[in-house]
């Protein structure tokens, strides 16, 4: 998205299986990341937002001064940087972080992107069984749509629904 943050809203991209959502969301002091897990809330409220099909990105079907958007049906969000991560617990090890490639199979997308290891070495089990967070952070994404794999969307950071991920690949560390 090439939009700038206008008067405290945040341009941010939103995925389902069918659409691209583009829009302002109002962080109220808080990261993308806190709103997405935030179990209290099942919308995001976005303000002028424009709509295009996944398959054909550049043709605007929509666009609306607001809308809610129901968080469960959302495969992904691009956010800057900054707004992966949640801003109350946050994850340090004294043995540091480091990027892991991935790959991940969605619904209609495949996503390849640098994963946060925090210590020495990613323990699947507790990762995915014990993480409360509903949406996992990525960094330096790309997006390919399976149908079209011309189409791409990349971004700073990615937040992704885990439950709609099928398939979650991790590179060898070595």
């Amino acid at each position: 998205m090439v939009r700038r943050s206008v008067a405290g809203l945040l341009a941010v991209d939103f995925f389902t299986q069918g659409y691209r959502i583009s829009g302002y969301i109002n962080t109220r002091a808080r990261t993308v990341g806190d709103i997405l897990n935030d179990k209290l809330e099942s919308y995001v409220e976005l303000n002028e937002v424009y709509i295009s099909r996944i398959n054909n990105p550049g043709e605007i079907v929509g666009t609306y001064a607001d809308a809610q958007l129901h968080k469960d049906g959302l495969l992904f969000a691009v956010v800057p940087a900054k707004e992966r991560l949640s801003k109350a617990g946050r994850a340090t090890s004294y043995f540091g972080k480091s990027l892991r490639r991935c790959w991940l199979a969605l619904p209609g997308i495949e996503i390849e992107a640098d994963f946060e290891v925090t210590g020495l070495s990613l323990d699947w089990k507790a990762y995915l069984a014990k993480a409360v967070s509903d949406y996992i952070a990525f960094v330096n994404g790309v997006a390919r749509v399976i149908s079209s794999p011309e189409i791409t969307f990349s971004g700073e950071a990615f937040l992704v629904n885990r439950d709609q991920i099928d398939l979650f690949c991790v590179e060898d560390d070595s």
